[in-house]
């Protein structure tokens, strides 16, 4: 003999799939490499103050305005922080997004994040040129305030004047 059925209810539908909080960037040179360190909150879903693991994916925007995924990272809930260097390879005009991953059901995603494009790369400064009839030589200081790192150039254009 089998009582009245109970009104039907969802397990987790008050589980919060929300995105971590609280992202920051911070760009950084570490032993000569341009790293950007990139920083969240998780948010605590459950009762023992844990949650789940946090997804990130980085992004290639490619000039056409496609986004593709170029890579996948998953780090545990208790982590909140990674270094990403741009001698790992990844273009300078990465993005990133993050998301909590309950492993069938994915999270609401971070907006996009630029890992590398937000530094502000400015023409060199104290531009000075020495030149005579056969040679000329060209100065110039480096406005970055993050210092040089691997990679890091300045394009010099020269113009014959006829």
């Amino acid at each position: 003999q089998r009582g009245p059925e109970s009104i039907s209810m969802k397990l987790f539908s008050d589980l919060d799939l929300a995105p971590p909080e609280d992202i920051s960037v911070t760009p950084e040179v570490v032993d000569e490499a341009l790293t950007t360190v990139i920083s969240w909150n998780n948010r605590d879903v459950f009762e023992d103050m844990t949650g789940p693991p946090v997804k990130m994916k980085l992004w290639d925007a490619q000039e056409d305005g496609e986004i593709k995924v170029i890579e996948e990272k998953s780090f545990p809930n208790g982590q909140n922080q990674t270094r990403i260097s741009l001698e790992d390879g990844y273009p300078w005009q990465t993005k990133f997004s993050l998301n909590v991953d309950f492993g069938t059901k994915q999270g609401r995603e971070s907006p996009y994040f630029d890992l590398f494009n937000q530094i502000q790369l400015m023409p060199p400064t104290n531009i000075t040129i020495t030149a005579n009839q056969s040679t000329s030589y060209v100065e110039w200081t480096h406005s970055l305030k993050l210092g040089q790192f691997h990679g890091f150039g300045t394009i010099l254009n020269i113009w014959m004047v006829d």
